[in-house]
């Protein structure tokens, strides 16, 4: 299956998962099919979003169909794909499904969303990309924090040169969810080291400071990272500080000396005291919906380009997305190595 073509009549999406995530996914796409799209959306992409139908939704617990009453169920991927046909797949399925579930979508010819991580190893993320490549479909990762408007406000005046920043300090701390299979590195560090990338450029060196493990799962670490723009910071998660909500910000040291603040969570940005306005004209909106930009944007990029207008392109890479996965597979190993990063 090539590009989508923009005369589409439907863009037929299925999700692989009806976890918390899948949810947020079918929610999501479920505004977009009956318009409630955004007007800062690139390349005229509000029209085309409200081409998306959901049609069909796939989890190993039959009791999940009962969450969602109207969408074609299935407890089988491969059977999924081969009766609904679907353009583009969303998987959000445990981190150890994604390589199996990905490949068999793409092999039919599928554009294919992932939720963070893709994969823990290079090799496999690799395999995935050739796989894409090979079938001239779309894959991407789901970072979705890079849709966070506090998140787009610092790449913004970072890109205009109107903030300069030496060192930084990510936070991302909240009570351990025993539903949760991976470990706080895959799971959580991912989302940081991904930001980090986003805002400070390529990693030129990472290095593993410490970690927890509670019953053999890993639930606090630190590694700090330098990167080849010469800025430095430490990435800190964990399941283990006390507190009852959600610790998600970033602490940063401008070149005047000034603190500058982000809240992932509250969606707020303060400079040397001051709130700053996290909307960005033609580009987020301070209450936006994280997943839904993220969908459009995925969307537009599996579409054929309107040579009237610039293409799509997600706010991710894939030379990204194959660094931080270089990156968590080295943490992991040091991890069970109990040795710090090279």
């Amino acid at each position: 299956m090539p590009l989508l073509q923009r005369n589409i009549e439907q863009i037929r999406v299925a999700v692989a998962g009806l976890g918390q995530m899948g949810g947020h996914h079918i929610r999501a796409l479920r505004q977009l099919a009956v318009g409630e799209a955004e007007p800062y959306y690139k390349s005229g992409l509000a029209a085309q979003v409200g081409k998306t139908r959901l049609c069909g939704v796939c989890d190993t617990a039959p009791e999940a169909a009962a969450r969602f009453p109207g969408l074609p169920f299935f407890n089988d991927w491969q059977a999924l794909l081969r009766t609904v046909r679907p353009d583009i797949a969303v998987i959000a399925t445990p981190t150890r499904t994604h390589e199996t579930l990905a490949l068999a979508a793409l092999e039919q010819g599928v554009h294919v969303l992932v939720e963070k991580p893709v994969a823990t190893r290079r090799l496999d993320w690799d395999r995935l990309a050739a796989t894409a490549d090979r079938h001239g479909v779309r894959l991407m990762s789901g970072h979705v924090e890079r849709y966070n408007p506090v998140a787009i406000k610092v790449r913004t005046l970072l890109l205009a040169g109107s903030l300069q920043v030496g060192n930084y300090q990510f936070r991302r701390c909240q009570p351990h969810d025993p539903r949760i299979p991976d470990d706080i590195v895959t799971d959580k560090l991912i989302h940081d080291l991904d930001l980090a990338q986003f805002f400070f450029g390529p990693v030129a060196a990472a290095e593993l400071l410490d970690f927890e493990t509670v019953g053999g799962q890993v639930q606090e670490a630190v590694v700090a990272l330098r990167h080849t723009g010469g800025s430095s910071g430490q990435l800190l998660v964990s399941w283990l500080r006390p507190g009852d909500g959600k610790l998600r910000d970033i602490r940063m040291t401008a070149a005047d000396g000034s603190a500058v603040t982000g809240d992932f969570a509250a969606k707020r940005l303060r400079i040397g005291g001051t709130e700053v306005d996290c909307n960005v004209p033609g580009w987020v909106k301070a209450g936006n919906n994280q997943i839904k930009d993220e969908l459009a944007d995925f969307i537009g990029y599996c579409l054929e380009p309107d040579p009237s207008l610039p293409p799509v392109q997600p706010l991710l890479t894939p030379a990204e997305i194959a660094a931080a996965t270089t990156i968590i597979e080295q943490v992991v190993a040091a991890i069970k190595s109990r040795r710090k990063l090279a």
